[in-house]
């Protein structure tokens, strides 16, 4: 299949096209363009680009962007999102894909190689005439619309194969068996084996044996064995739990490595680590889709360890007593029983311990 050039038709919207045209990016504030700009020019070693494309668009809330527009044409999907004025045209679909300033945004993900038009509201229904092919990006244009045509089915030629000539087989004659003698074998009688004659076993007379004797030696001094003492039962460690303000888990026991996030993923260099994943809800997108870390302490494990997994807003660590402090995007910090981690847009995650 071979992709088609994506057209744009000219407009006021500032946007940002990738270098293999494949990602087209309407921020709606120009403030955005700076952090997407450096975010594209290293799209190929950033995993789920899509989702960190949106964490920068919505980097200062929700309220903070009245209309934006992303596409993303995947290798496997074509992903898309849209507020406020714009829409998006989907294939199939009646209605666009649009949402209102009080909704949120509405996201959508495509077959590979689908076609999208993105539009304001009250825009062009479709390409015509203004609009032409995009130029080799990376590019920062003003647009009023874009379609990402998706690709074209490659034209596989038919070709007639020639008939096969098929030659009879020879027939095979098997060769016979040659026939070999098997020699005679030679046995010989085997040795006499003398009988073993048991040697008498000779019982000691208790009243004239001495005790040493009798536990090891006459040599040997006996002395009294120790009383042994009694084993002290085993107290169960404490366990870590993690307590959380808000959605669908309450709270967790910290006995496995815990990420958390609006849709987090183990990024960790084990593939094989028992992993286990929290999404947290963020209604204003505060949160990134892979925010957090906690591990169990090692080797006390009431003292576990925190990172940052390089969100976009950072996480604070509140110590009782002391004043927050923001983490180090990949650096661990140590915590303890009764310290709060605040993720933002209003969750937070307590230490405590279980019972």
């Amino acid at each position: 299949m071979t992709r088609i050039t994506p057209r744009l038709l000219p407009g006021p919207h500032v946007a940002l096209l990738s270098a293999d045209r494949r990602t087209v990016v309407v921020p709606g504030s120009e403030d955005a363009v700076g952090p997407l700009w450096a975010l594209l020019a290293g799209a190929d070693a950033v995993p789920d680009l899509f989702e960190h494309l949106l964490d920068v668009v919505l980097a200062a809330g929700v309220r903070g962007r009245p209309g934006f527009a992303l596409v993303r044409d995947e290798p496997d999907a074509v992903r898309v999102a849209v507020r406020g004025a714009w829409a998006a045209h989907l294939p199939d679909h009646d209605v666009p894909l649009r949402a209102a300033d009080d909704v949120g945004w509405r996201e959508a993900r495509l077959p590979a190689g689908a076609r999208v038009l993105l539009t304001t509201v009250d825009g062009v229904g479709g390409p015509g005439p203004g609009w032409s092919d995009a130029p080799s990006g990376p590019l920062v244009v003003r647009l009023g619309g874009v379609e990402v045509p998706g690709v074209e089915p490659a034209v596989v030629p038919v070709v007639e194969a020639p008939m096969p000539v098929v030659e009879a087989p020879v027939p095979a004659v098997a060769a016979p068996a040659p026939v070999i003698e098997a020699p005679t074998p030679v046995v010989q009688a085997p040795a006499p084996v003398e009988p073993i004659r048991p040697r008498p076993v000779l019982q000691p007379d208790p009243l004239t044996v001495p005790l040493a004797a009798l536990l090891g030696g006459l040599d040997d001094e006996v002395s009294d064995p120790e009383p042994l003492e009694p084993a002290v039962p085993a107290v169960p460690a404490a366990t870590p739990v993690l307590r959380l303000s808000a959605g669908e888990v309450g709270e967790i026991a910290l006995d496995r490595p815990v990420v958390i996030g609006r849709a987090p993923r183990a990024l960790g260099p084990d593939p094989d680590e028992e992993v286990r994943l929290v999404a947290v809800p963020s209604p204003h997108h505060e949160i990134s889709s892979t925010h957090l870390e906690i591990r169990p302490g090692v080797p006390d494990p009431l003292v576990p360890t925190v990172t940052d997994l390089g969100s976009t807003n950072g996480t604070l660590v509140i110590r009782p007593g002391r004043p927050p402090e923001t983490l180090r995007p990949g650096i661990p910090a140590a915590v303890t029983p009764g310290v709060v981690v605040d993720l933002g847009d209003g969750l937070t995650i307590e230490l405590g311990v279980g019972a």
